[in-house]
């Protein structure tokens, strides 16, 4: 019996309701001991968002950073993906 191998490419397009606590959390101390790249509105969308997809968290305050927030505060809506599968040993 063998192995195959492949590459798996998976998109996700999420609507996320924010809170504007979760904004309003992110300032200059938060950037210094988190992630300073983290500037604009769209960029904490981008992070909390991401980061809930990617790790399948269902609450922002399961996130470094945000454990002091009230449960609620990011709602993840209409959730669409789509996966493709290449193979790796053609």
């Amino acid at each position: 019996m063998g192995k195959r191998r492949y590459a798996i490419t998976v998109t996700t397009r999420a609507e996320v309701e924010i809170d504007d606590a979760v904004f309003a959390a992110v300032d200059d101390d938060w950037r210094k001991h988190f992630h300073g790249y983290v500037r604009t509105a769209d960029d904490v969308a981008e992070f909390v968002g991401g980061v809930m997809l990617r790790h399948n968290y269902f609450e922002a305050n399961m996130i470094d950073g945000f454990a002091n927030l009230p449960d609620g505060v990011v709602k993840i809506g209409k959730l669409e993906w789509e996966a493709e599968a290449e193979p790796l040993d053609e």
